[in-house]
């Protein structure tokens, strides 16, 4: 469930003080925003990584190099208020949602997860996951938290401790788990990313103990313990570490580092190379008037983004030129364009030889 925690940071700094994560810190975040997210869930190659250790006196968390010699996944996350989402009309008391997506080449999966902000913290009410796979199904699953899960306690700050239980119902299964979480917030410092920005941070350390049942019986229990650090607005970064650690230099079993914003042009916005070419589903979908194209090239390319319409139409040509490696955005504005369905497809030649050809659907709603 920490998976759906997603915080980041902004400034620079120059004097290093303890700080506070209130509730207003956090609102005033996920209205309207956006941010990019790099994943490495499968271990760091037998790299350690110093994380600090429990200290009342300030520290400098030096996370400058964490992508060097590491491959990242990326994931664009956008925070919406509800509207017309999948799940909008179950959870009506949301005040956020956040939208992912986790779709391939011929299939969509978008999460989508309903938040508060409230004063003791972020709460999670419930989720919805829409599979789409054309002609064969499009289906919408839930999970519901009753009365909700505690994400991040606010107000929060170096000394402060908190432990939560919650439940967690998967709609139309026999499935519960109830989770235990404590959050101990045991330092705070100047914190230095892999893009070089420079910010006051807190440490804390998250233990998640988890408990999976189905029809009743106890099925598993598992413990997971993250090591993060945020800051006031902007980004933030997590380690998942063994449940022994206890400071210091560690080989995380997973990382990931939350970056604010959405590129509204062309634009790089992935530090590493991506493994393998990609074209994902554009956000938002429905839109109106504009939305954002996203795909990854491994090498050097010339790439041609086009739309169609229904019948087979070039009706706009986005992009048609040479990229380096990358993942890339692209804004799309159909403010020309009647409503309906269109097709986009990116059609890309590397250096190498290799060729790609992809294309999605999307909806436009004036």
């Amino acid at each position: 469930m920490s998976k759906f925690l997603y915080f980041l940071l902004l400034s620079s700094v120059s004097v290093c003080a303890q700080i506070t994560i209130t509730s207003n810190t956090l609102s005033q975040f996920y209205t309207n925003n956006s941010i990019t997210e790099y994943r490495m869930e499968s271990g760091s190659a037998g790299q350690t990584v110093d994380l600090g250790s429990p200290s009342a006196s300030a520290q400098t968390f030096d996370f400058s190099n964490l992508f060097e010699n590491r491959e990242f996944d990326t994931l664009q996350i956008q925070y919406d208020s509800p509207g017309t989402y999948p799940g909008s009309e179950r959870y009506t008391s949301s005040e956020h949602v956040s939208i992912q997506d986790y779709g391939q080449p011929g299939f969509s999966m978008m999460l989508y997860v309903y938040f508060t902000v409230e004063n003791d913290g972020l709460k999670i009410q419930g989720l919805a996951n829409n599979t789409i796979i054309p002609g064969v199904m499009d289906t919408v699953t839930y999970t519901d938290y009753r009365p909700y899960i505690l994400s991040y306690p606010t107000p929060f700050t170096y000394g402060d401790q908190r432990s939560f239980t919650d439940t967690a119902y998967s709609i139309g299964t026999t499935d519960v788990e109830i989770s235990i979480f404590t959050w101990v917030c045991d330092g705070y410092g100047t914190l230095i990313l892999p893009n070089g920005v420079t910010a006051e941070a807190i440490r804390y350390t998250k233990t998640e103990i988890e408990y999976e049942y189905e029809d009743g019986v106890l099925e598993d229990v598992e413990t997971q313990v993250d090591v993060e650090f945020i800051t006031n607005a902007g980004y933030s970064v997590s380690f998942s570490v063994d449940s022994t650690y206890t400071g210091g230099a560690t080989t995380p079993d997973g990382i990931r580092v939350s970056e604010s914003g959405t590129p509204t042009s062309i634009k790089n916005v992935d530090e590493l190379t991506p493994s393998e070419y990609s074209l994902r589903q554009n956000y938002p979908n429905p839109f109106n008037p504009s939305t954002s194209i996203s795909f990854a090239l491994p090498v050097e390319s010339s790439v041609k983004l086009s739309i169609f319409n229904m019948v087979g139409e070039e009706v706009a040509v986005v992009s048609d030129q040479n990229f380096n490696a990358g993942l890339y955005n692209v804004k799309f504005d159909a403010s020309n364009f009647s409503s309906g369905v269109y097709i986009y497809s990116i059609t890309a030649a590397g250096i190498n030889g290799e060729n790609f050809k992809s294309a999605r659907k999307m909806l436009l709603m004036k």
